[in-house]
């Protein structure tokens, strides 16, 4: 707990010291459609990019017709609920929210691989989750936090078959983003795997419902149940399922490489899918219920998305870590993979000082 809540603070320090400290331009945030008062340079600085949307979510709920309604309600409803309860200003409440329950998933990911695989191997993991750039967004308020901790508390459950804790957390998954509907998957093999009689499949209406509940808030607020999807469409490379089906556009997307950081063309994003393919096999010998886990979750928002923001949804891919730190531990090489972390450290360094200075950073 100690170094996650040191490694913590040291990047949200960072984060911060970047802000106050450089005299950077932020203008590019109000054009960004925040538009409220609330939304000052301070408010930018600290919120980047969909962040913003999120507290403006928060502040004033879905607009009919809006592009908020692309984003999912159970992150900024949380935002709302204690900034109302305690006071406080969104981005404060974001900010505190977000580091708070990261460091709840990660101490429940290093406390599952500690009892499946030894303090080595969870020491490790917690190291390679740490150290990748993705990892900065467990600090800001984005909905990484959020989402990692209810993924943990899924694993974690089905490790214990903690059947009460399993159902909330499913239900909640695909209120925070689109891809958490894809625990069915796993569930499902979980199930199969296990020789669960019938009663224990009823779980599998959890995350079902979370679903339908998401759908009825989109037609509450706009009355069109399917407008999220609908609002996608207003950034660009909207996830759409059309793309699983186009190899070309997937190729040419994945060849267009002009930046290492940038938004669509960025050789980080195409470099992380490239270790994940090459890792998958590995989880598949390691855990089956974590494989499909890894192949949904890895896989398909960089087909749907074309790689936009995928060091973002990768790292919450959390078997390919704990891979690592099983290779690592076995290596008679470990210098390599030291370096390894050494490098993922100064991109998220570099992550970082684009996030102060409000450039594009996934």
């Amino acid at each position: 707990m100690g170094l996650l809540i040191g490694c913590k603070l040291a990047v949200a320090l960072f984060f911060i010291g970047g802000v106050v400290c450089l005299n950077l331009n932020s203008s590019e945030g109000f054009s960004f459609g925040l538009q409220w008062p609330e939304f000052n340079a301070w408010t930018v600085r600290l919120s980047p990019w969909d962040a913003g949307y999120y507290l403006q979510i928060s502040k004033y709920g879905y607009n009919d017709k809006s592009s908020l309604c692309a984003f999912y309600p159970l992150w900024p409803g949380l935002i709302y609920a204690f900034s109302n309860l305690f006071h406080c200003k969104q981005v404060i409440v974001g900010l505190l929210l977000s580091n708070i329950l990261s460091i709840v998933g990660l101490w429940l990911f290093g406390k599952l691989i500690l009892e499946e695989y030894g303090q080595k191997v969870s020491r490790y993991s917690l190291c390679f989750l740490l150290a990748f750039p993705g990892a900065f967004f467990f600090c800001i308020p984005y909905t990484e936090s959020l989402f990692f901790l209810l993924v943990m508390l899924v694993f974690h459950a089905l490790h214990k078959e903690q059947w009460s804790v399993l159902v909330v957390a499913t239900f909640l998954l695909p209120l925070t983003r689109a891809v958490g509907i894809f625990v069915l998957v796993p569930l499902g093999w979980f199930l199969w795997e296990q020789r669960k009689s019938i009663r224990y499949w009823l779980v599998l209406l959890a995350p079902l419902s979370g679903y339908a509940t998401y759908f009825g808030i989109m037609y509450f607020y706009t009355g069109n149940a399917l407008f999220g999807f609908e609002a996608q469409k207003a950034f660009p490379h909207s996830p759409s399922i059309g793309n699983i089906i186009d190899p070309v556009g997937f190729w040419n997307s994945f060849i267009n490489i002009h930046s290492i950081f940038g938004m669509r063309d960025a050789l980080l994003d195409r470099l992380f899918f490239l270790l994940l393919l090459i890792l998958l096999p590995f989880v598949w010998k390691l855990n089956r219920t974590w494989f499909f886990y890894t192949l949904l979750l890895g896989v398909v928002p960089a087909l749907t998305n074309w790689f936009m923001s995928y060091r973002r949804y990768v790292m919450v891919c959390f078997p390919i870590f704990v891979v690592l730190a099983l290779l690592l531990q076995k290596s008679s090489h470990k210098g390599v993979y030291w370096y390894y972390i050494a490098l993922l450290v100064l991109l998220q360094i570099v992550t970082i000082i684009f996030a102060a200075n409000y450039r594009w950073i996934g």
